[in-house]
């Protein structure tokens, strides 16, 4: 395991992901309550605090941003809405977000900081399996997977 500030690990045991979150900084981001690493409610860091995005105006654009920030391939990328991996916990730190596709992080796309919304709305994502290329810089996010529980 790489040590690192602001490490998020992840534990996929059978159909359960646990985000152990030790310490987050503004733009960082992870997937919670997902079946897989590559998939879940798309949770995002603000001010040093986790918090959700609201589903308003989300799509496969946005989607694919928060796969290429997580190091995922971009192709496949889903956008789901409706808290389809359950409610995410926290306040809710984006809103209307409008990504161009270009970005490389969720922060950097468009997006209100005022939301009408509750975690019945939590945007969440379904990315490729594949990898793309590990996190880059900073690691946000170390993966351990184990079998037989």
């Amino acid at each position: 395991m790489k040590l690192c500030e602001g490490i998020v690990a992840v534990l996929c045991i059978a159909l359960h992901v646990f985000i152990f979150r030790i310490q987050c900084h503004t733009g960082d981001i992870c997937l919670g309550r997902g079946q897989r690493c590559y998939e879940g409610t798309v949770q995002v860091c603000s001010d040093g605090t986790w918090g959700t995005v609201c589903d308003d105006s989300w799509d496969s654009n946005d989607a694919r941003v928060v796969c290429r920030q997580l190091g995922y391939e971009t192709s496949g990328a889903t956008a789901l809405n409706r808290a389809y991996f359950g409610y995410g916990a926290g306040n809710i730190v984006m809103d209307d977000v409008s990504c161009s596709e270009s970005e490389t992080k969720l922060y950097y796309c468009s997006y209100n900081s005022n939301h009408n919304c509750g975690h019945s709305e939590d945007a969440s994502v379904r990315c490729s399996s594949i990898r793309e290329r590990p996190s880059s810089g900073v690691c946000y996010r170390t993966e351990t997977y184990l079998v037989g529980y």
